[in-house]
């Protein structure tokens, strides 16, 4: 079994720091699109998080790592929900996921099911 890691706080594997950079840069344009689009400007989200705005301005640049708590607070903070959408590498070559067998049946659905969910649904929704 092939590991995946990091050595001295950089990726080993040029894909896994490609799809880290990737993630971190989706996230950071989709909130900073959203901020643009709405006329949110950095300190009234800083405010709205309850955070400086040194800090939003850290996450916004891709300074700053944002955990999974910090994408789900930066979307409340905007009145939406981010996904996590899981997509097959369509060549695994390589990597420590090479030898395993495809991925199954149920992930193709969940990508078309949350491709076609309309709105984020909250726990008063039901």
């Amino acid at each position: 079994m092939k590991t995946v890691g990091r050595k001295g706080g950089v990726a080993e594997s040029p894909r896994l720091a490609y799809e880290e950079e990737l993630l971190r840069g989706e996230a950071v344009e989709m909130v900073g699109g959203m901020l643009k689009d709405l006329g949110i400007s950095q300190r009234e989200l800083a405010q709205r998080l309850g955070v400086g705005e040194a800090r939003v301005s850290r996450i916004l640049s891709g300074r700053e790592n944002a955990t999974l708590g910090t994408l789900a607070s930066l979307g409340h903070a905007l009145g939406l929900r981010f996904s996590l959408v899981a997509i097959p590498y369509e060549d695994r070559h390589g990597g420590p996921a090479a030898d395993d067998p495809p991925p199954p049946p149920w992930l193709a659905r969940e990508q078309k099911r949350i491709a076609g969910t309309a709105k984020a649904r909250g726990p008063a929704d039901g």
